[in-house]
């Protein structure tokens, strides 16, 4: 347990200078081991055998619940849940054990004073003698670990604890293997995301070229530090627009961002999230690294575990987004919207949004074959272009001639050549069909 760690990381001597540690009631029961072990995160347990739980360098906190007074050997038990964090390792461990324990609190003394006496370097155990919140001091190290992380400006890619953490978390969610909603809050306490009145979930998609519009692929090294640069500005953007958020990574070149909103206007703290974090990512433009992405949101969430769970919709976006934006130019005006709030929802897509996932080569060519065949010859265009228009359902016959620059005569005259060549009078269903076919052209073919 000597190991003193490396600058900027928060160690346990840190943790034991919070506010939230000061103001509590507590004895150091192992004065002689050594608070330089590094903290890598928190971990709130109580399980009697938690080596299989923990990762390595965790601050525990635990109420030490499964040790009741009534055990009648409690140093044994305890000694093997010493053993088992000491095989993990962990840097230190903090137990609330109350003045209605009074066995377990000389249990805990003996044993503590054993490891003491026997000569290793032991353990700090730290013991609350009055109840304490847990959750406040677990809120405090999370944000003292990310305030230490976002000051590291070294070019080296630094160990990031929260973004394991969390990593770890939303993954376990989206895999399926964590579907309680308490055991999902009891996670992102500690990173501050529980008890939110609102959720909204971000899906960060990077991009895999140099930058946008190059054809040069970025190597191994180069997408390490694109994220790396592109994780520090989320987080940047979230202190900026005081909001607290989860951030990890769902897959190889996506980030998920999970945000607790107070607030009774969620799409507009989304816009101004997203808006702080294309001026962070703008400000760490720097050594060539230029994080460009996408962002896509899922549907607003009561919940933590519904929230990472809507990390799978926003995905969804994003996956038809990778056929659709290519081809943006093909679609007039579309995407402004969420061009301008900086992030996409399914509603922007519309159609599209399914018909970029059909991945049926010759399905889309008998359908478009089907439907827009027989509309060849010289003036396939033009009329393509009068069942465009004619299928917004917003505009009368007069706005569409006048969208087109033709007359009212010469419109009926266009609809009336596509009926005889299709064979079918244009009812809606028919103008329909005939649009889907075309948009299905214009994303494959």
């Amino acid at each position: 347990m000597s190991d003193t760690g490396e600058a900027g990381h928060v160690r346990v001597s840190d943790v034991l200078a919070l506010r939230s540690f000061q103001e509590a009631e507590w004895q150091l029961l192992t004065p002689r081991a050594a608070l330089t072990s590094p903290v890598r995160w928190v971990h709130t347990i109580d399980d009697p055998r938690p080596a299989a739980l923990l990762q390595g360098k965790e601050f525990v906190f635990s109420t030490l619940s499964r040790f009741t007074e009534d055990t009648e050997d409690l140093e044994e038990p305890l000694g093997i849940f010493l053993a088992e964090l000491d095989s993990v390792p962990v840097s230190a461990l903090a137990v609330e054990v109350l003045a209605d324990r009074p066995r377990l609190r000389e249990a805990l003394h003996a044993v503590a004073l054993e490891r003491y006496s026997g000569g290793a370097d032991p353990l700090p155990i730290v013991l609350f003698t009055e109840q304490v919140r847990f959750v406040d001091i677990t809120e405090d190290v999370h944000q003292l670990l990310m305030a230490r992380h976002l000051a590291d400006e070294s070019d080296r890619e630094s160990a990031d604890p929260l973004f394991e953490v969390s990593t770890q978390l939303i993954q376990e969610v989206l895999s399926g293997h964590l579907s309680s909603a308490e055991q999902v809050n009891q996670r992102a306490q500690p990173l501050g995301l529980a008890g939110a009145a609102e959720y909204r979930s971000l899906m960060l998609r990077l991009r895999t070229t140099a930058r946008r519009g190059s054809a040069a692929r970025l190597g191994p090294a180069g997408r390490t530090r694109t994220k790396h640069v592109t994780v520090n500005a989320v987080r940047t953007a979230a202190s900026e627009t005081h909001t607290r958020a989860l951030v990890g990574q769902s897959s190889d070149s996506d980030i998920g961002i999970v945000l607790a909103l107070d607030t009774r206007e969620p799409y507009r703290s989304e816009t101004d999230f997203c808006r702080a974090l294309g001026r962070a990512v703008a400000k760490s433009r720097s050594s060539g690294v230029v994080p460009t992405f996408e962002v896509a949101a899922g549907e607003p969430s009561a919940s933590m575990l519904r929230a990472i769970t809507e990390l799978d919709s926003a995905q969804q976006v994003l996956h038809s987004l990778e056929r659709i934006l290519p081809r943006a130019e093909r679609f007039a005006g579309w995407g402004a919207a969420a061009a301008e709030r900086g992030f996409w929802r399914a509603a922007d897509l519309g159609v599209l949004g399914l018909l970029a996932r059909v991945e049926d080569p010759g399905a889309i060519n008998w359908f478009v074959s089907a439907q827009l065949g027989p509309l060849a010859g010289p003036d396939a265009e033009e009329l393509r272009a009068v069942i465009r228009a004619v299928a917004s359902p917003t505009q009368s016959k007069s706005e569409v001639a006048a969208h087109l620059g033709i007359s009212r005569p010469t419109l009926y005259a266009r609809l009336r050549r596509v009926e005889r060549l299709i064979g079918h009078e244009l009812t809606d269903e028919v103008i329909h069909t005939l649009h889907l076919a075309l948009l299905t052209e214009d994303l494959h073919c």
